[in-house]
């Protein structure tokens, strides 16, 4: 997957700022030196915050090509992630690598503790659309299934562990706004394999047969 920088075209508006500000000096003579000056700190704000959502986008970027999949023996994966209290720009942006990680790993989920973010967030897709979850929790759980799994955070394991056939789950969507999704088989799975993670449980801690 691929994704558009932030901080593209942020240069070229910024040219055009600083053209702006020629524009007005060489047209002081027409306006008052009040105008002139309250213009022309008017501009020069608007480079300023130019500059800063470009370094913003910047950093973002950074901190992007540096987040790496933790794997089993990482603390990282053992510890409890905390509520997320604000969805902003920088945890839409977490979700966003995380998924396209998930896609580049080959992955049907991925939760940030496993790129040791620990928040509580959870992406998926089994196939069937990408899923955003900001402080998913299950509230309801039926049934039982037994499952084949694997992980990202342990590569070259699967095993058949035990997961509830269907279950219900509440969170918020990357706007902020309260979600309720049920889940069958799969996805059932998926939702209670990333949101174990959230509090530090792998699904080799389950009641597990291996089958490698």
């Amino acid at each position: 997957m691929s994704r558009k920088l932030k901080g593209e075209g942020m240069s070229k508006k910024r040219r055009i700022l600083v053209v702006l500000i020629v524009v007005i000096l060489l047209a002081g003579s027409a306006l008052s030196g009040n105008n002139v000056s309250q213009l022309t700190y008017a501009a020069k704000e608007a480079v300023q915050s130019e500059g800063s959502s470009a370094t913003w986008a910047a950093n973002q970027d950074i901190k992007s090509q540096t987040r790496q999949i933790r794997y089993s023996g990482d603390e990282m994966l053992r510890k409890k992630s905390e509520i997320v209290g604000v969805i902003d720009d920088e945890i839409r942006q977490i979700l966003n690598d995380m998924a396209e990680i998930m896609y580049t790993k080959h992955g049907e989920g991925l939760a940030a503790p496993q790129i040791g973010i620990l928040k509580r967030l959870v992406v998926i897709d089994i196939g069937e659309g990408l899923i955003k979850l900001v402080n998913p929790k299950i509230i309801k759980q039926e049934g039982g299934q037994k499952v084949r799994e694997r992980c990202l955070s342990i590569p070259n394991t699967l095993g058949l562990v035990k997961r509830p056939a269907r279950v219900v789950v509440q969170a918020l969507n990357e706007n902020g706004e309260e979600i309720i999704l049920t889940g069958q088989g799969d996805l059932a799975k998926s939702f209670c394999h990333e949101i174990d993670h959230l509090d530090g449980i792998l699904f080799t801690d389950l009641d597990i047969v291996y089958i490698r």
